[in-house]
């Protein structure tokens, strides 16, 4: 067979050294740059042979050297569709108790959208549409329930109310089931982290908009009462008590939080949460009513990487890739966004848009949570037909951003972001294998 090195490859070459790393499968190998150029020459056919353990190394799963003769393109999409739609065995529940919150944030994604609050018969319907769901979808092994809101934790007795009839549900059908909260951490205490931990509790999303005054002007109530420091109180709750492995902070970045952040890294360095915070990067852009200044994505690149410079040096773990598209929930074969209406979407981004719902838990359901809209795959056949190297981290951009950039056809257009996926990626590869 004859080989070639892969199309999905990124490359990172100094004088003595060269780093590879294949998007599609994740696999990153380091060799010497005499090595790199060997394996160069023996796929010319140069050079009469490799080392059988360099190329068992390279190939396979790891795809680091693919057969000549593989259209890599159309096989990752074949792939994917295949995987998709055939082996889903994942069900992801956004439950949305409330879109209410006690902040006013400009950038927010629910901007402009009326607030409600889901009632008991509501909540009990919704359990009812799962028990139907299940029964139905019989290839799903794992429920996933991410408590999101609005702020969810200002409706703590319907989350409360909720948990129990859903891993009652996930002990019926013999499901494994997780729960994850997503919040703005104001309201996350004692009592809500113990009930959470009796729910097999693997995630929590805590947002801060930068350090101190910086995220408290930004992140305003009725009450204009601060909540930076009450944040982080109950963050240190969580960790004291060991109520979950790991903490997902959410750091929001834009021009005006920039200049904060490295104090906010630098503080929680300090307090020695290195092993217990998992540090990630929410780029603040514009939204379907959300008008906010959206850099270049140059600038915003080599914002997203002095940041990692930074946290690296702090001692905390930095991403070895950064991704960009919509390999997310919204196109999942079985999810959904449960709104406090009982209506349904897929994508938690367009939640309080009536426009967007496809569904609702009255409906008795006939098949997969199925939006046309979010299943239009063929807005990846330009990134095939320019052989785009970062597809597989991409995926033809996010569909959400599309829309609010393109209208409608943003269902069947690409957003491409090359720029910041290439400076990104690249930079990080540096970081990690400098």
């Amino acid at each position: 067979m004859k080989y070639k090195f892969s199309k999905f490859c990124l490359y990172l070459i100094d004088e003595n050294r060269v780093v590879i790393k294949n998007t599609r499968t994740g696999a990153i190998v380091v060799m010497s740059k005499k090595t790199f150029l060997r394996i160069k020459k023996w796929i010319q056919g140069s050079e009469s042979s490799l080392p059988q353990q360099c190329l068992a190394n390279l190939s396979g799963e790891n795809g680091i050297l693919v057969s000549n003769d593989l259209d890599e393109f159309e096989d990752y999409k074949k792939s994917f569709l295949f995987t998709r739609n055939k082996k889903a065995n994942l069900f992801s529940l956004h439950f949305l108790p409330t879109t209410n919150c006690q902040f006013s944030c400009n950038y927010c994604f629910e901007k402009g959208t009326s607030k409600t609050d889901m009632n008991f018969n509501i909540l009990g319907q919704s359990i009812k549409w799962l028990y139907q769901y299940l029964d139905i979808n019989k290839a799903i092994d794992d429920l996933r329930l991410i408590i999101f809101g609005g702020e969810p934790l200002l409706r703590k007795d319907l989350v409360t109310t909720f948990l129990p009839e859903f891993k009652r549900l996930s002990e019926i059908y013999k499901k494994s089931f997780w729960t994850e909260l997503t919040t703005n951490g104001e309201f996350l205490n004692q009592d809500v982290a113990k009930t959470l931990a009796n729910y097999n509790w693997k995630r929590a999303q805590i947002t801060l908009d930068g350090y101190g005054e910086t995220h408290d002007r930004r992140r305003t109530n009725a009450n204009r009462k601060l909540s930076f420091h009450q944040i982080i109180s109950n963050i240190k709750m969580l960790i004291e008590n060991n109520y979950i492995d790991k903490i997902d902070l959410r750091i929001s970045l834009d021009g005006e939080t920039y200049d904060s952040i490295p104090k906010l890294i630098k503080f929680l360095g300090k307090l020695g949460w290195q092993e217990k915070i998992k540090l990630s990067l929410g780029l603040i852009v514009p939204g379907i009513n959300v008008d906010v200044k959206k850099d270049s994505q140059k600038l915003t690149a080599e914002r997203v990487l002095n940041v990692w410079v930074i946290a690296k040096k702090e001692g905390f773990e930095i991403p070895d890739e950064f991704m960009a598209g919509p390999w997310c929930v919204a196109i999942a074969k079985h999810s959904a966004v449960l709104q406090p209406d009982g209506t349904l979407q897929k994508c938690f981004c367009t939640v309080g848009k009536p426009e967007f719902n496809f569904n609702n838990i009255f409906s008795k359901p006939l098949s997969y949570t199925k939006d046309d809209r979010f299943e239009m795959f063929d807005r990846i056949n330009k990134c095939i037909e320019e052989e785009c190297v970062y597809l597989p981290i991409c995926g033809g951009g996010c569909i959400h951003d599309s829309i609010v950039a393109y209208g409608k056809v943003g269902f069947k257009r690409r957003f491409c972001q090359k720029t910041l996926l290439g400076k990104i990626n690249l930079g990080l590869l540096k970081l990690n294998f400098r």
